[in-house]
C-alpha cells in the first residue's frame, strides 16, 4: 500500500473515531439531561408530599396524610343469603369511610367449605362477619371505642357490624353443646363420664342458650322466664352464658358465678345473684356481699375468696369469646336451637319456638343403615 493511501485511511479512521466519540458524548449528555430532569421531578414530588400540609393537591388530585399503616379487612358472607349482598355493599362503604387507610376488603363466601371452616376458626359464626388486620389498632376508628372489637389469637380483630346498624343476617353455627355457667352442665358432664362407651349418651330434646350479664335488669326477667320454661319442659336444657366485659360496671358478680359453678353450686348461686340483683347493684364494695352469698350456699369461704380474687379466670374469658363468636352485643339474647331472640321474650313466644324445634326433630325422616 502506498504511503499516500495509508495516510488517507488514517485520516478516515480518525474522523470516524471522532464521529463515534461525538455521538457517545451527545448520547451521554442527553441521558444526563434526562436523569437530571427526572431527579428534579422527584425532588418536586418529594417537596409536595413532604410539606407540612395535612391536605394537599397534586396533579389535580387531593391527598390526605396519615401516620397509620394500611389496613386490610375480610368480610365473611354467604352467596345463598339473599339479604347479605346488600348488607355487604353498605358495610364496605362504611368501612372505607370510617377507615381512610383501608387498603383492601376481601369478601369470602362461607358456602364454600374452606371459607366456612376459616370463619369458624376466626371466631365468626354469624354473617356478615368482619375481621380487620392488626394495624386497625393504630386508627382513630379503633381508639374511639375498642369495645367494638375483639382480638383473636391470630392478632386480627373481629369487629361488631352491629355498630354500623347491621344485625346478624345468618348463622353458620349454633351455640349447641357450647358450655356455659351452669351447674347442670357440670352434673351432665359427670353423668356422661360414668356412662359406658357402648351405651348411647342421652341428649336433651332442645338446648336453649341464654346470653346474659349479671347486672342487666332485663336479664333477670329472662332468667326467671327460662326457669319457668325449664319446669314446664323437662326435655329442654337451659345453658346460661355470662359476659364480664359487657357489664354496665366493672364488678365481680360474673366471676362469682363462675367460681360458684366450679365449686358445684352454680345454679343456686345464679338464682341468688338475680333474686338480690337490686340490692347488690347499689353496693360499692361488692366482694364481702358475694362472699356472704357463697357461705349461704355452704361453699368453702376461703376457696371461694381465692377464686374470686384470682388474677385470671379462663372460664370467664371463654364466655366473652362466645359472645363475640355469635355476635351478641345486646342482652338478653336467647337461642332456641338455631333461632335467636333479642330482648325480653314472653313465655308463649319461647314455648312456641320450643314446640317448633321439637316438631321439626320428630318429623325428620330416619336414615337407614
Amino acid at each position: 500500500m502506498s504511503p499516500r493511501r495509508r495516510s488517507v485511511l488514517t485520516i478516515v479512521f480518525a474522523l470516524l473515531g471522532i464521529v463515534i466519540l461525538t455521538i457517545i458524548l451527545l448520547t451521554q449528555t442527553q441521558k444526563g439531561d434526562e436523569l437530571t430532569t427526572q431527579v428534579q421531578k422527584l425532588q418536586e414530588q418529594q417537596a409536595v408530599f413532604a410539606s407540612g400540609e395535612n391536605v394537599f393537591a397534586y396533579k389535580g388530585k387531593t391527598f390526605v396524610k396519615y401516620d397509620h399503616e394500611p389496613v386490610n379487612a375480610v368480610i365473611y358472607t354467604s352467596a345463598s343469603c339473599a339479604a347479605c349482598a346488600d348488607e355487604i355493599s353498605k358495610i364496605s362503604h362504611k368501612i372505607k369511610t370510617a377507615v381512610p387507610t383501608i387498603k383492601e376488603i376481601v369478601i369470602r363466601d362461607t358456602d364454600i367449605a374452606q371459607f366456612k371452616k376459616e370463619a369458624l376458626a376466626n371466631n365468626v359464626a354469624y354473617l356478615p362477619g368482619i375481621l380487620f388486620s392488626p394495624e386497625i389498632v393504630q386508627t382513630d376508628f379503633y381508639t374511639s371505642d375498642p369495645s367494638f372489637f375483639h382480638q383473636l389469637s391470630s392478632g386480627s380483630y373481629q369487629f361488631y357490624s352491629h355498630v354500623f346498624g347491621h344485625k346478624p343476617m345468618k348463622y353458620i353455627a349454633s351455640p349447641k353443646k357450647m358450655p356455659g355457667f351452669s351447674e347442670s352442665e357440670k352434673v351432665l358432664a359427670t353423668k356422661n363420664a360414668q356412662v359406658s362407651d357402648s351405651a348411647p349418651t342421652p341428649d336433651p330434646t332442645i338446648e336453649i342458650h341464654a346470653f346474659l350479664t349479671t347486672d342487666c335488669p332485663s336479664c333477670k326477667t329472662a332468667h326467671d322466664t327460662l326457669n319457668i320454661l325449664a319446669k314446664n319442659n323437662p326435655g329442654v336444657k337451659i345453658v346460661r352464658h355470662f359476659s364480664q366485659s359487657r357489664q354496665t360496671k366493672d364488678h365481680l358478680a360474673t366471676r362469682a358465678v363462675a367460681c360458684a359453678t366450679f365449686m358445684g353450686k352454680g345454679d343456686l348461686y345464679t338464682n341468688t345473684i338475680f333474686l338480690r340483683q337490686a340490692a347488690w347493684l347499689s353496693v360499692a364494695q361488692l366482694q364481702p356481699v358475694l362472699e356472704r352469698y357463697a357461705t349461704t350456699h355452704a361453699l368453702n369461704a376461703a376457696d371461694f375468696s381465692t377464686c374470686l380474687m384470682a388474677e385470671k379466670n379462663d372460664d370467664v374469658q371463654k364466655q366473652d369469646d362466645l359472645f363475640a363468636t355469635f355476635g351478641v352485643t345486646e342482652v338478653p339474647t336467647i337461642f332456641v336451637g338455631e333461632q335467636s331472640f333479642v330482648g325480653v321474650q314472653k313465655i308463649p313466644t319461647l314455648q312456641q319456638a320450643i314446640t317448633e324445634q321439637t316438631t321439626s326433630r320428630t318429623t325428620q325422616p330416619s336414615v337407614s343403615r
